[in-house]
């Protein structure tokens, strides 16, 4: 089907034995069906009361879907292209590569985006959940949703951010890569954010309840804000140059998990705070209202201070204190 135009008061059923190309497809009141043998490029389907059900054996690329139920496509890659529901939710899923550029907006629903290989490029925005689960890589990727966010990478995410307006959760997992400059915000829950064998590597996270953030490796030059929450931090390796804010509660390091040092962070909480590392060096810690403890569990605490303006500060080192300032 090559540069062709169907309208229909009712609905349409596309099928090509090979491709689509630079075709439009129009259903006043009803649905759109089509299947294509091949790839499906630079073509447009509406639906303006209707869903959308699409299956391509091939890519589909640079096309329009708009509807205002359903939208369901499922493609070997899905390439620069627009989805729209009005009223439905929308299910994109890529059976052999990736899923590139391109935007998925559900207007009153959720946003399901599956990919064999990476998602690249994304721009989601669902009213209320998203769920993303990339076999590779989440790279360069913006998602904001009204509800729970749940992004899955079977290596690594960076270049992304995830904003949840009113959702109890954002859960971010990359399985055995890094999470590097990505951002997450959970405007009215708690984020758990895991890099199961790799590092956390200027990331940004802001939840109004806790915050857990989970490295096999080390976590460098990121922050940690908690308007209401717990700060709840492992680290497989170093935790360097980092920020972490417990505005209203406490903060945990490490806790029964010593595997690395504590270099030039910055603790700042209400409640206590905990520190267990080989070494400690050059950290400010300030609690306004809780306890203070630090522990070098191999060697020396070296430099930075310790104040709690209510309680109490211990420090215990395998090794020396140097320089350490205790109020």
């Amino acid at each position: 089907i090559d540069g062709s135009e169907f309208s229909a008061r009712q609905g349409i059923t596309a099928i090509a034995g090979s491709s689509i190309f630079s075709s439009s497809f129009v259903s006043e009141t009803e649905g759109l069906d089509s299947e294509s043998g091949g790839g499906i490029v630079g073509s447009d389907f509406y639906a303006k009361q209707g869903y959308a059900a699409i299956e391509v054996a091939d890519q589909f690329d640079g096309s329009v879907v708009e509807t205002l139920e359903e939208i369901e496509l499922t493609a070997t890659w899905i390439n620069g292209s627009t989805f729209v529901s009005e009223d439905g939710y929308i299910d994109l899923e890529s059976t052999v590569g990736d899923i590139v550029g391109g935007s998925a907006t559900a207007k009153t629903d959720e946003v399901i985006v599956m990919s064999a290989g990476s998602i690249v490029g994304l721009t989601v925005d669902a009213a209320t959940a998203a769920t993303l689960d990339a076999g590779a890589e989440i790279d360069n990727t913006a998602v904001v949703a009204g509800l729970e966010i749940t992004a899955d990478a079977g290596t690594g995410i960076s270049g992304s951010s995830f904003t949840s307006e009113l959702g109890q959760l954002i859960s971010i997992t990359a399985a055995t890569g890094n999470i590097a400059g990505t951002l997450a915000n959970a405007k009215a829950g708690a984020v758990t954010i895991t890099a199961a064998e790799g590092e956390l590597d200027a990331v940004d996270v802001t939840a109004l309840l806790d915050i857990t953030a989970t490295a096999g490796d080390a976590i460098f030059a990121s922050s940690f804000v908690s308007e209401e929450g717990n700060l709840i931090i492992t680290s497989g390796s170093d935790i360097v140059g980092s920020d972490f804010y417990a505005k209203l509660g406490t903060a945990t390091f490490n806790d029964g998990t010593v595997t690395g040092q504590f270099d030039g962070n910055v603790v700042v909480t209400l409640g206590d705070i905990l520190v267990e590392a080989t070494w400690i060096n050059g950290s400010t810690l300030v609690s306004e209202a809780g306890l203070v403890d630090i522990e070098a569990t191999a060697g020396d605490i070296v430099a930075g201070s310790a104040t709690s303006k209510a309680s109490s500060v211990t420090a215990t080192a395998f090794g020396n204190i140097d320089g350490l300032v205790v109020d």
